[in-house]
C-alpha cells in the first residue's frame, strides 16, 4: 500500500509517499499558474502506484481571489435582496473614512426576489409561487450558477428544494440551496455561504476531474471523497492550512504537549492555530475574500463552514520588504509569489524578501537550498536589499519587522482567547517556519519549540494523519431549561444516520471505527454568538449550562451563573478513522558539524561563525548547542546563541531557550 498526501502552496507543491512499512518519500516542486500541473509534477516525482491520495489545495480560495467564479445569481424572499450588499456592516479597520468594503460576490441586478415565506418555527406563512419562478427562469439566461437562500429553510427547506427542482430542470446553471450546504440561522452567512459554494462549484469540480479520484481536505481538519467536495467545495476553502495544522496536532500528541500552538509559515502567509489536548480549535465561521485575514475581520465574505481557528498574516519567505511613504520598513502582506519568486532565485526576481534576507545575513547556504536542486544568488539578494539601504542592516531589519508580526499572531491565538503562552510548545512547520521559530517564540514569550522532520512538507504530512469527518448541524434556538433536548436528540440520530451513510458510500478500503461526536451552540440570553460544548447521551440542561458558563469563563474571562442560557444550534460530527503508517524511531547517535558559516546574528557587519549540522546525522538524545544551523532538503532551522535544541524520539528537535 503507498499512501500518497500532496498539498498545493503559493510557491511550493510538496508531496509525501509513505508505504506500509514506513518508508518515505518526498517531493517538493515549484506551483504553477495551473495548479493541477503541480500536483502531477510532484505525483511524478514521487513514483509508484499509489492506493491513496490525500490532497490540500487552494483552487477554491483562488477562484474566489482572482474573480475566476462562476457568474451567479441569488434568489431570496421579496425585501430580501439586498441582503449581500447589507451584510454585517463591520469593518475592516473601525476609524478609517476611506474604507472600502469588498463589492457583494452578485451585483444587485443578479439578485431576484420571490413570494413565499417561511416562519421560524418551519411553518408556511406564505406559499410560494412557482409561475412566478418558472418567470424566473426563464431570465436567467448567461448566468452560469444560482444560489438559493430562503428565511428559515435551515427549519423548513421545502420553499428552497421546490425551487431548486425547478431551476435545475429549466436552466443548464449549477444550482445551491443554502439548506444543503448551512442549516444555520443567520441569513446573511448562510445567503453568502451559498453563493461562494456555487460560484466556484463548476471550477472545483473541473480541477477535480483532472486530478482524478482524491480525498481534499476540508477546512475543519477532515478528509472528504472528491464526489462529496463537488458538492461542497465551500468546505475546502483553508485547505491547505488545515493539513499543516493537523501535522502539527500529531505531534502534538506524540510529544504529550497538551497545550500547542501550531505555526506554519510558508512562502505567502505565516498561520498560527491554537492545539488542546491534541485537537486543533474549531470556529463556526471564516472569511475570505480581498482582506482575508483571521487577524482582521470584516473587509471579506463570511462562510459559515466548520474550519480550523486561524490566526493568519501576509508574511512568509517570499514577503516582499518594502518602504512606507514615512520611510519606514515593511515586510508583506505582497508577495514574490512561485513565478518569479524571491529575487535569490534564478527565475528574474528583482524584490527583496524574507528568503532573500536570510540568505543575505548566512543563514541559508545557496548550494544546498531544496537539497542543492535549486541554487540561490546571494548577490541577487544583496542588490535587491541594496536598493532599500546598507543590505544587512535592512535585511536584519526586515527579519525583526516579520517576527514581532508573526509573534503577535501567536499573542492573538494564546493571550487574546485567555491562555498563557509561556504554557505552550510551538510546533513549527512551512519551509521559511525553523528559520524564524526560536526568534518568534522568544519574542512571543513561548518556552519551548518543536521542530518536527520534513518541516517543509507539512501539509503533505498532515495530509495522512487525519480522519474522513463528516457534520451536520440543526439550528434550534430556545432557551436552554425549555429545550426539549429529548427531540433534539431524536433528529440528530436521523442526521448521524445519514452521514454515517456518507460515509461508508465514500469507500475508503480498510477504514478504522467510526465515533460521532455531539455539541451544543450555546450562548447567555441577549448574546451575538455562542460557544460549543460537548454534548453526552446523560446530559441535563443543568450539566450543559454548567460546562458552558465554565467554558465562558476560560474563553472570556468571567461567567454570569445567574444569566439564562440559550440553545441556538446542535450538530454531529462523525469521524471514519482513516488507517496511518507508524513512523520509524531515531537511531540513537551522535553526528558531528560537517562546516562552519559566517551568520550575521545581530549587528551588521560582525559575521559570527556558527556551526553547520546535517539533520540526517543528528540521533535521538543528541543535543545541538546554540548558535546553530541544521540543514535538511526542505528547510534550514536556525538556531540563536541563547537556544539549544535536543533530538526526541520520532527525530523532532525540540529547542528550549537557554536560561
Amino acid at each position: 500500500m503507498l499512501r500518497i498526501g500532496i498539498d498545493i502552496g503559493g510557491t511550493f507543491t510538496d508531496g509525501l509517499a509513505v508505504d506500509d512499512q514506513g518508508n518515505m518519500w518526498t517531493a517538493k516542486v515549484p506551483s504553477t499558474p495551473a495548479p493541477e500541473d503541480g500536483f502531477f509534477a510532484a505525483l511524478a516525482a514521487l513514483g509508484g502506484k499509489p492506493t491513496f491520495i490525500a490532497h490540500g489545495t487552494t483552487v477554491a480560495t483562488n477562484a474566489l481571489l482572482q474573480g475566476q467564479g462562476a457568474r451567479t445569481a441569488l434568489v431570496t424572499n421579496r425585501g430580501f435582496r439586498d441582503i449581500l450588499e447589507i451584510g454585517y456592516q463591520n469593518r475592516p479597520d473601525l476609524y478609517d473614512i476611506r474604507v472600502h468594503r469588498a463589492p457583494p460576490l452578485v451585483p444587485r441586478e443578479l439578485c431576484f426576489e420571490i413570494s413565499g415565506r417561511m416562519g421560524p418555527d418551519g411553518r408556511e406563512e406564505e406559499p410560494l409561487d412557482l409561475a412566478e419562478v418558472e418567470a424566473l427562469a426563464d431570465s436567467l439566461a448567461g448566468v452560469e450558477a444560482v444560489a438559493i437562500c430562503l428565511l428559515h429553510s435551515y427549519r423548513n427547506d421545502a420553499h428552497e428544494q421546490a425551487v431548486a427542482d425547478l431551476l435545475l430542470r429549466r436552466t443548464r446553471a449549477t444550482v445551491v440551496a443554502s439548506a444543503d450546504v448551512c442549516r444555520e440561522f443567520r441569513e446573511y452567512p448562510r445567503a453568502s455561504t451559498a453563493v461562494v459554494n456555487a460560484m466556484v462549484a463548476t471550477t472545483v469540480a473541473r480541477y477535480l476531474d483532472r486530478v482524478g479520484d482524491v480525498y481534499v481536505m476540508q477546512s475543519n481538519g477532515g478528509m472528504l471523497a472528491a464526489a462529496l467536495a463537488r458538492r461542497r467545495p465551500a468546505f475546502m476553502v483553508e485547505s491547505g492550512p488545515a493539513a499543516a495544522v493537523m501535522a502539527a496536532a500529531d505531534w502534538a500528541k506524540r510529544a504529550r504537549a497538551s497545550r500547542a500552538l501550531a505555526l506554519d509559515i510558508g512562502g505567502t502567509t505565516a498561520k498560527v492555530a491554537l492545539i488542546l489536548d491534541g485537537e486543533p480549535a474549531i470556529a463556526p465561521e471564516l472569511e475570505v475574500g480581498p482582506r482575508h485575514a483571521a487577524s482582521v475581520q470584516g473587509g471579506g465574505y463570511p462562510l459559515r463552514t466548520p474550519c480550523v481557528d486561524l490566526v493568519e498574516i501576509g508574511a512568509g519567505g517570499g514577503s516582499i520588504a518594502w518602504l512606507d511613504s514615512g520611510g519606514a520598513l515593511r515586510v508583506g502582506p505582497r508577495s514574490a509569489g512561485a513565478v518569479p519568486g524571491p529575487a535569490c532565485y534564478p527565475q528574474g526576481g528583482s524584490e527583496p524578501t524574507l528568503t532573500d534576507a536570510n540568505l543575505v545575513l548566512g543563514r541559508l547556504d545557496p548550494a544546498r537550498f531544496l537539497g542543492g536542486r535549486m541554487q540561490l544568488r546571494p548577490d541577487a539578494a544583496a542588490a535587491a536589499f541594496a536598493r532599500l539601504g546598507d543590505p544587512q542592516g535592512m535585511a536584519l531589519g526586515a527579519l525583526a519587522v516579520a517576527v514581532d508580526a508573526m509573534a503577535g499572531a501567536l499573542r492573538l491565538a494564546t493571550v487574546d482567547k485567555g491562555y498563557d503562552p509561556r504554557d505552550f510548545t510551538l510546533v513549527v512547520l512551512g519551509g521559511a517556519g525553523p528559520l524564524h521559530a526560536c526568534a518568534i517564540a522568544g519574542d512571543a514569550g513561548v518556552r519551548r519549540v518543536l521542530i518536527p522532520p520534513r518541516p517543509g512538507l507539512g501539509s503533505a504530512h498532515g495530509l495522512l494523519t487525519t480522519d474522513l469527518k463528516l457534520e451536520s448541524v440543526l439550528s434550534w434556538p430556545s432557551g436552554l431549561g425549555a429545550a426539549p433536548l429529548h427531540e433534539v436528540r431524536e433528529r440528530l440520530d436521523g442526521l448521524e444516520a445519514g452521514l454515517r451513510r456518507e460515509l461508508a458510500a465514500q469507500g475508503i478500503g480498510g477504514a478504522g471505527r467510526v465515533e460521532a461526536q455531539r455539541l451544543l451552540d450555546l450562548r447567555y440570553l441577549g448574546q451575538s454568538f455562542e460557544l460549543p460544548v460537548p454534548w453526552q447521551a446523560a446530559d441535563q440542561p443543568d450539566d450543559l449550562a454548567a460546562r458552558f458558563h465554565a467554558l465562558h469563563e476560560r474563553r472570556y474571562g468571567f461567567c454570569v451563573p445567574d444569566e439564562p442560557v440559550e440553545l441556538v444550534s446542535a450538530r454531529v460530527l462523525v469521524i471514519g478513522q482513516v488507517p496511518r503508517t507508524e513512523p520509524a524511531r531515531a537511531p540513537a547517535k551522535t553526528g558531528a558539524p560537517f562546516g562552519n558559516r559566517e551568520v550575521i546574528v545581530d549587528q551588521p557587519g560582525k559575521p559570527v561563525s556558527v556551526p553547520v549540522y546535517e539533520r540526517a546525522a543528528l540521533g535521538r538524545g543528541q543535543r545541538v548547542p546554540g548558535p546553530a544551523l541544521i540543514h535538511e532538503p526542505d528547510a534550514t532551522t536556525y538556531l540563536p546563541p541563547d537556544w539549544d535544541a535536543a533530538v526526541g524520539e520520532w527525530g523532532e528537535l525540540v529547542a528550549e531557550h537557554r536560561g
